[in-house]
């Protein structure tokens, strides 16, 4: 028997691998719940104490106030899109470690009935 047959033929070691996966993936999807909980940025201020036009043409004005909501409402959308992104990796590490839980508890069904079965025989 080879030395990889060999080694992946012992359940303690799988059972291992399987905890070691299950931990990984719970980490990154706390990591996405928290990165979701992460305060937005506040949205920019265009105006008395930051960028303002200093012309006398109104129209310019009304269209550098524009402009700035435009970007003001892009970064706030864009920054809403991503704490969503982060919430949907999240369900699905936290599915993906549901499964390696699974295969734990499997894992740990076929040591405890090997083990009864040697104290049997």
């Amino acid at each position: 028997m080879n030395l990889p047959a060999k080694l992946f033929s012992d359940r303690r070691v799988i059972l291992l691998v399987w905890i070691a996966i299950f931990l990984i993936k719970l980490s990154i999807g706390i990591s996405h719940v928290l990165a979701a909980q992460r305060g937005r940025i506040a949205p920019l201020q265009f105006g008395l104490n930051a960028i303002e036009y200093r012309g006398s043409d109104p129209e310019a004005g009304k269209v550098f106030d524009d402009y700035s909501k435009s970007i003001t409402r892009t970064i706030d959308a864009y920054q809403r899109y991503n704490q969503r992104e982060h919430i949907v990796a999240a369900y699905g590490y936290f599915a993906a470690a549901l499964t390696s839980l699974v295969s734990i508890l499997l894992e740990l069904r076929g040591l405890v009935r090997g083990y009864r079965r040697s104290q049997r025989g």
